[in-house]
């Protein structure tokens, strides 16, 4: 972000980020990044604007936990890697694109050890 002034040449710029998980149990969660970017030139005018992001996921609990038991694990990885190769009606298929690739074991690695 940028900032012009007829105060002053110079006007500070700074950003903030603060992030609120509204649900520590779900691996869905409706969750917010707030970005607090603060101006202030050199005759001490402050102008504050305020961003926030809501990030929310497209499916229910964690698709990377493929065996259901509320975490992703080594038997998730399993179930992948036995998948692995698959075009068509893969149950391992992570990322929704209808095969199971490199990109569904890096997503499954990504959520390793999160309870869902």
């Amino acid at each position: 972000m940028t900032a012009t002034d007829n105060c002053s040449e110079y006007v500070e710029v700074t950003l903030n980020h603060f992030f609120t998980q509204l649900n520590l149990d779900d691996c869905d969660t409706g969750d917010f990044l707030t970005r607090t970017w603060t101006a202030i030139d050199g005759c001490g005018n402050l102008t504050i604007h305020e961003e926030v992001i809501t990030m929310l996921g497209d499916e229910i609990g964690c698709p990377e936990d493929l065996n259901g038991n509320g975490s992703v694990e080594v038997g998730d990885l399993l179930l992948l890697l036995a998948d692995f190769g698959c075009f068509t009606e893969c149950s391992a298929d992570i990322d929704g694109d209808g095969a199971v690739t490199v990109n569904d074991i890096l997503l499954l690695l990504a959520a390793f050890g999160d309870s869902c």
